[in-house]
């Protein structure tokens, strides 16, 4: 499990282009300890500031469900994809059924 979050955490940073010392000034940790967790050795004590200095890109539970069935939501999830990563492209989508919905009601 460790090893997988480490993983998915220097993934993370990476895809959005910071280094080690930069996601720890966003974290307010030390590099060791981001060095340590992406090793695996260590796991965050606070799982939800690391997921708010690495969105879109990270999530805490590390699971989003997959992309949607319905074409026009699929093609709003595929085009948000490219820019917000899995869990901003969500967001879209949900955002877009909640206007649907508002819009019906």
């Amino acid at each position: 499990m460790a090893s997988d979050l480490g993983t998915r955490i220097k993934r993370a940073r990476q895809l959005l282009g910071l280094k080690q010392w930069q996601l720890a000034a966003r974290v307010g940790v030390s590099v060791r300890a981001v060095g340590s967790w992406e090793r695996g050795e260590k796991v965050p004590q606070n799982l939800y500031a690391l997921e708010a200095a690495l969105a879109p890109h990270f999530t805490v539970n590390g699971s989003l469900p997959p992309p949607p069935a319905d074409p026009r939501e699929r093609e709003l999830y595929d085009l948000a994809l490219v820019d917000a990563g899995p869990a901003g492209a969500w967001a879209v989508v949900e955002e877009f059924r909640r206007r649907k919905r508002s819009r019906i009601a």
